[in-house]
């Protein structure tokens, strides 16, 4: 973005507000968060009370959103939004059977993801019955990229200026006594993925869960997502799981790249 598209956006005749304040009133959803009341929304976005329930409302009135009582929560048709971004890049059904036949030969869940600011969205995933975890990803779901193999994997291609700003601006949060959260140790790690061409997470996220991630480049050579799995640690170490992972999620990242236009 060039300082004159800057200007241009802080300029008050391109900036609508109210829009602005509609998508901080839908991002204040999440998987900690799925139902707000009027108070919570405004107390997550900084929005006076009055505001917020207007910009609720009207989602509701365009079925984005439900009412029930004095709470709020999103319906599935805030999807058509996301499936918008994946038709543009092309991956919608293209990519489903890539998923599901590596997850078939690794026996675990796998998805895609994408960087979002400090954090990594998932944009696509492929099941597997009968795991449990105490979070489950989904389409949607939201992880710390700092915090995540697959955001490591995606911070790992950002210019160093770019990565320093955004690790500055992150407040560090351990979700598991095994989360790095001193910002050297992290940067270790992003640089050891970028350096590997992949990443292994161990119990960051959950006790118990080791997550592997490779990056998935585009045609133009960048990464522009990351390919994940998981294993409980105690079997992904009794049977070699990252070895065996990693040369079979690389192989299929490189037929998935060529969707990513």
């Amino acid at each position: 973005m060039t300082e004159d598209d800057i200007a241009q956006i802080k300029d008050a005749q391109n900036f609508n507000t109210s829009f602005a304040r509609g998508l901080k009133v839908i991002r204040a959803f999440d998987a900690m968060h799925p139902r707000l009341s009027v108070a919570g929304v405004a107390e997550r976005t900084k929005l006076d009370r009055a505001v917020a329930r207007r910009l609720l409302l009207t989602l509701v009135e365009e079925g984005f959103a439900k009412q029930e009582g004095k709470t709020f929560e999103l319906t599935a048709k805030i999807l058509t939004l996301g499936y918008s971004y994946l038709s543009a890049m092309g991956l919608d059904q293209r990519l489903q059977p890539y998923l599901d036949e590596l997850s078939a030969q690794l026996e675990q869940a796998v998805s895609v993801s994408v960087l979002d600011g400090s954090e990594t969205i998932f944009i696509a995933r492929s099941e597997r019955v009968g795991q449990i975890m105490a979070y489950v990803v989904r389409t949607g779901l939201r992880l710390s990229a700092f915090s995540s193999a697959s955001g490591r994997v995606l911070l790992a291609d950002l210019p160093q200026d770019e990565l320093d700003r955004r690790l500055a601006d992150t407040e560090m949060v351990a979700l598991t006594p095994f989360t790095k959260t001193d910002k050297s140790a992290v940067r270790d790690e992003i640089s050891r993925a970028r350096m590997n061409g992949y990443c292994v997470n161990e119990q960051e996220l959950e006790e118990g869960l080791l997550s592997v991630s490779v990056p998935i480049h585009g045609p133009d050579g960048r990464v522009r997502a990351a390919l994940n799995t998981n294993c409980t640690y105690t079997k992904a170490l009794q049977i070699g799981f990252v070895e065996t992972a990693v040369p079979l999620m690389r192989s299929f990242a490189s037929q998935i790249g060529p969707l990513m236009h």
